[in-house]
């Protein structure tokens, strides 16, 4: 019985389980923005998983929000690993909030099948509109929003929208569409930040995506845009109310003087217009306007690429007058302290001296004060330890570099004071700050040897060199190991010993043959490991609604995949880094073109202003092929 069991009626149920299982129907729902102001809009979809059968879905009451435009539909199909491919079916409601504060939109149901599925509540917080006493309804996103309130919009409103023949259609697009660089200054000193953000007004509908990014050179760049924090907003621009998408933020600090050309940034866009019998329907012309479906058939799309002009930035050197000879390039506000770990220590106990500089402005580019030791303290490596916020501008935050250090001779010592000179841009002069000297005393401690101070300011003693070396045990056994195995050899091959030596040499040589197998396998399955779970939370994104999730977990764990593959710092990780890294292993051309091509549709769709959801899956399965291929390579470009 328990054989029948064990071999017959349990495999069939495991497959027969399985196969519900994956036909199991699943409803969730989600809410995006998760914060917005009460002039803003907000998107509230159904998903339904296994979506074969759906027969009704009743929304949620959107009591507290105006209904603005829905249901919308989408449907799509995935499918992961040679899994049978999954349909989904989403519904989806745009709604303005009609107070302030935390509120709630209820539960959704689902009819499949018969049976009725329900979602769970979701919360959305309402901030006051950003301008006080607007009409809101009045503040709308021209492909999502009703802005005439149910009522139909008149014709001439809609002529933007209309391609008519004669039509001149770049001069329509370019009076409804502009990539613009706005930048906080064009003057500025030597390290004194400026933000740069590359934004793309439009009054069109529009799919778009970044096709050359600028690069920044003479410039320090820090990112100050966030992957997935794309939204528009709504600005009066030249007398006209455009969407407004950022592109890309980054903070700037110049690292030289002289006069500089921000590059343009470059986005190809997919507008879409009406043919022009569509003026004779309202409904089209309305449907289209609020960001309703529109038969395919009325659409006409056309293709352009939009560049921002370029921006010239002037940098200011460092006055010459009353320069302290001290200066290092620091430039801001600042503060800074020193304080040791202990006043008072044994002459067989390390110290520990802290220089803290805190404040706004360059730190990146800060470093370690200089400090005048006494006679008798021996001071060893720094280490550096920072908190910065890098999205504050300038950056703000503290530096720390500890100082281990040593003293021989018992007595009392004083650090003096340790000076830094830094540059006010906003008083455009010199200011220079001190600490306080600090005194230290010094006992006579237990051990003759006195102490040795490593990067950890641990104590140790102090070794002869011959002692430091045996205390390098590896390194000893591997020295060790090379003369007994390369004396054997020599031994064995000079003497022609007896075979029963010959024969105990051969299994010393089969020994480490399989250690080398075992350790051969060990990073085999590590390797293995690291490419099943390179795309983990990738995959979590790839069925859900939000794209920009989706592809902002693709561009950090793809990265980190390359991180650990080429032995680059993940600080360090960037395109150029990775392909410059790539050619230098001696990767062949093939495969540096095909992960240069894939890197650059990742970024392509990380600082679009609308992430395709339709590109998710291929984007997907071409780096998954890829990380399987680029494993199949050692570390210096070779095939295993």
């Amino acid at each position: 019985m328990q054989f029948l069991f064990t071999k017959i009626f349990l495999p069939g149920y495991l497959i027969i389980n399985a196969f519900f299982l994956q036909a199991q129907v699943k409803v969730s729902a989600n809410v995006s923005p998760a914060v917005i102001y009460q002039n803003e809009y907000a998107t509230f979809r159904v998903v339904i998983e296994n979506s074969n059968g759906v027969q009704k879905v009743a929304p949620p009451d959107f009591k507290n929000f105006y209904l603005v435009s829905g249901p919308n539909e989408e449907f799509w199909e995935s499918s992961l690993n040679n899994q049978p491919a999954k349909k989904y079916y989403a519904v989806s409601y745009i709604v303005q909030p009609k107070v302030s504060g935390r509120l709630a939109i209820g539960i959704a149901k689902v009819k499949v099948n018969g049976a009725t599925y329900a979602t769970t509540s979701k919360q959305i917080t309402v901030l006051k509109s950003i301008t006080p006493g607007s009409n809101a309804q009045q503040n709308y996103p021209f492909t999502q929003a009703d802005p005439f309130q149910n009522k139909k919009p008149a014709k001439e409103e809609f002529t933007e929208f209309i391609l008519k023949k004669g039509d001149d259609v770049s001069k329509k697009i370019s009076r409804n569409m502009q990539l613009v660089l706005e930048t906080s200054k064009q003057t500025c000193y030597i390290g004194e930040p400026l933000v740069a953000t590359y934004n793309l007004y439009t009054r069109l509908k529009s799919n778009s995506r970044l096709d050359k990014s600028p690069s920044f050179n003479g410039f320090s760049v820090i990112d100050l845009q966030q992957p997935d924090d794309y939204g528009f907003a709504r600005k009066k621009w030249e007398g006209r109310e455009y969407n407004v998408y950022s592109i890309r933020k980054v903070q700037l600090y110049p690292l030289q003087s002289g006069k500089f050309e921000l590059e343009p940034a470059t986005l190809f866009n997919e507008v879409q217009f009406l043919k022009p019998e569509a003026i004779n329907n309202p409904d089209v012309i309305y449907n289209m306007y609020n960001g309703a479906g529109v038969n395919p058939d009325d659409i006409i799309t056309e293709n352009i690429t939009l560049s921002s002009k370029p921006v010239a930035i002037e940098v200011k050197p460092f006055p010459e007058k009353d320069k302290p000879p001290d200066f290092n390039g620091a430039v801001g506000e600042f503060e800074i302290s020193a304080a040791v770990e202990k006043d008072s220590i044994a002459t067989d106990v390390p110290g520990k001296l802290r220089i803290a500089i805190s404040g706004s402005g360059n730190m990146e580019l800060i470093t370690v004060p200089d400090v005048k030791w006494p006679k008798g303290i021996e001071a060893y490596e720094v280490k550096l330890n920072d908190k910065l916020n890098t999205l504050a501008v300038p950056v703000s935050g503290t530096k720390y570099f500890d100082i281990p250090f040593s003293i021989a001779k018992e007595g009392n010592y004083t650090l003096p004071s340790i000076h830094f000179t830094y540059f006010d841009p906003n008083t455009a002069a010199y200011k220079k700050i001190a600490t306080q000297p600090i005194a230290i005393s010094v006992t006579k401690g237990n051990s003759t040897k006195g102490i040795f101070v490593g990067n950890n300011a641990t104590a140790k003693e102090k070794l002869s060199p011959l002692n430091q070396l045996f205390q390098n045990r590896p390194l000893v056994v591997t020295i060790i190991a090379a003369f007994i195995i390369g004396g054997l050899i020599f031994w064995l091959r000079k003497e022609q010993k007896s075979e029963e030596k010959i024969e105990a040499f051969k299994r010393v040589e089969q020994a480490q043959q399989r250690k080398q197998d075992e350790e051969l396998h060990r990073l085999f399955i590590q390797k293995a490991s690291l490419v099943q779970n390179a795309l983990k939370q990738t995959e979590n994104f790839l069925y859900t609604g939000n794209s920009s999730e989706f592809y902002t977990a693709l561009n950090k764990e793809f990265k980190n995949f390359l991180s650990e593959k080429l032995a680059i710092h993940r600080e360090d990780i960037s395109s150029k880094k990775i392909i410059y890294t790539m050619d230098k292993k001696g990767f062949n051309n093939e495969v540096i073109l095909q992960t240069q091509n894939l890197l650059q549709d990742i970024d392509k769709q990380v600082y679009s202003p609308l992430p395709s959801h339709e590109g998710k899956q291929e984007l997907y399965n071409r780096t998954q092929q890829i990380i399987q291929y680029l494993n199949s390579f050692s570390s210096d470009g070779i095939i295993r």
